[in-house]
């Protein structure tokens, strides 16, 4: 008969533990990489991943077949224009001219403390990183224009009230 080693549940437990906990860190880092494509489906943007999305979205939306052709030909203005018409609908309009004063459409643009095309801040829990992501600054935008109106954005209000 073998003599069951006293240590040996508690060794288990705790490497159970520390699995489930880096499962959950790794789920938590996917939370807010997700974008919606115009075609109503969610689409994980992993990190490194956005510069490659921003010119070729299609390929992460649809499946494909090597007989399918994807069209990848869009600039990445017409790819904004489409999704914010898809985000934004009537309020579009608005809310261009709101990311031209911001970022002057540079889905880029980084002033110190706020990020992307409608100059997102970290501060709404979203990393600067992922911001660069025409998808998800415009997500982001999205909602804080739901529930604020143009309130976020009224440092640049000269600017866009005018246009």
């Amino acid at each position: 008969m073998k003599k069951k080693n006293k240590g040996e549940p508690p060794l288990r437990l705790a490497i159970v533990w520390i699995l489930l906990i880096l499962c959950l860190y790794v789920l938590s880092e996917f939370k807010y990489a997700q974008a919606i494509s115009p075609q109503g489906l969610i689409s994980p943007v992993p990190d490194g991943y956005s510069d490659v999305l921003a010119h070729q979205p299609y390929l992460l939306l649809q499946p494909t077949t090597e007989k399918e052709e994807i069209k990848v030909e869009e600039t990445i203005d017409e790819q904004i224009e489409e999704y914010g018409k898809f985000l934004f609908k009537e309020d579009w309009d608005l809310f261009k001219k709101v990311i031209w004063c911001e970022s002057r459409n540079d889905p880029e643009a980084y002033n110190g403390a706020d990020t992307g095309l409608a100059q997102i801040n970290v501060v709404h829990g979203i990393p600067k990183r992922w911001l660069v992501d025409y998808r998800i600054n415009l997500a982001v935008a999205k909602k804080l224009f739901d529930e604020q109106g143009l309130t976020p954005w009224n440092a640049s209000k000269h600017c866009w009230s005018k246009r």
